[in-house]
Formats: structure tokens, C-alpha cells, sequence
């Protein structure tokens, strides 16, 4: 995240950009389901645009989920604003993935929520892959994560 902006704002901002991009995407060029995807902060940013009316689907990769443990300065109020793991479950499909390092557990934990909040989504370890092949796995055509998404909207 951006450490000139609050992380209040970037959310305020993405959603006016979602706006913008609902009202004006097609005269653009733009159309079709809109998928967002992010790694880490991304991630996070991601998941809490789900409540969007243009999102239609996400993914995360390698994602805090609970920003108490994010490496960005915020209020108390924020971290409990603004992490998915302690929001309720919106539930629009959500694709969580991780490398089998620090976000597994978390990712794990908020793939159950999510689950149990009647939301759709598959949770996605790939271990010691690191967020650079996660990354090129959700590019390449025969990718996992790219097959997850491409399974996820059919």
C-alpha cells in the first residue's frame, strides 16, 4: 500500500474507481465479468471490493486477511474495518491462494469463514512456489490459478 494514503483512502479510491469504470468501462472497451486480483496488500484490497455491485469475482494471493499483522501503518479501527477475516462474508466467489508460507494459516482460516458464510471459492496452496510463480501461475493459460478463475466464472 501506498504509504502517502491512508489505507481508508485507498479503499474510498478503489471504489470510486470501480464506480467509474461501471459507468464508463464499455464506452472504453471494457466489458465482460470484472475479476480483481491482487498479491498481498492486493490481496486484501481485493477481497474488501467484493461488496462492489461491478465485481462480480476475485482472487487473492498471498494476502494478510487480518490486518493486524500487515506491515502498513493504521488505526485500531481500521484494521477492524478493513480486514476481510473480521468483516462479514460477502459472497461473491473468491479464490484464495498462498505459497505455503506466512499467509497459509490465515488464508486457511478465512477460506473456512468464508465456506461457512455460504460464499464460493476454492482455497489454493501451492508450497514454496513463492509469489513470483503464484503470480506466473495465475498468467500462463494452463496455470492453476488461471484454471481456477477461468473454472470459477464458467
Amino acid at each position: 500500500m501506498a504509504p502517502a494514503m491512508t489505507p481508508t483512502r485507498i479503499v474510498r479510491e478503489t471504489h470510486r474507481a470501480l464506480d467509474w469504470l461501471a459507468a464508463h468501462g464499455a464506452q472504453r472497451g471494457i466489458a465482460g465479468p470484472l475479476v480483481l486480483a491482487g498479491w498481498g496488500a492486493g490481496a486484501d484490497l481485493a477481497a474488501l471490493m467484493l461488496d462492489h455491485p461491478a465485481v462480480q469475482a476475485g482472487i487473492g494471493i498471498c494476502g494478510f486477511y487480518d490486518l493486524e499483522a500487515a506491515p502498513v501503518e493504521m488505526t485500531e479501527l481500521e484494521v477492524i474495518a478493513l480486514s476481510p477475516l473480521r468483516l462479514p462474508v460477502v459472497r461473491k466467489p473468491f479464490i484464495i491462494a498462498h505459497d505455503g508460507a506466512e499467509s497459509a494459516a490465515v488464508s486457511t482460516e478465512w477460506h473456512a469463514l468464508r465456506q461457512q458464510g455460504g460464499a464460493r471459492g476454492r482455497l489454493i496452496g501451492l508450497p514454496g512456489q513463492g509469489p513470483a510463480r503464484l503470480l506466473d501461475s495465475l498468467r500462463a493459460p494452463d496455470g492453476a490459478l488461471c484454471r481456477a478463475v477461468l473454472d470459477l466464472l464458467a
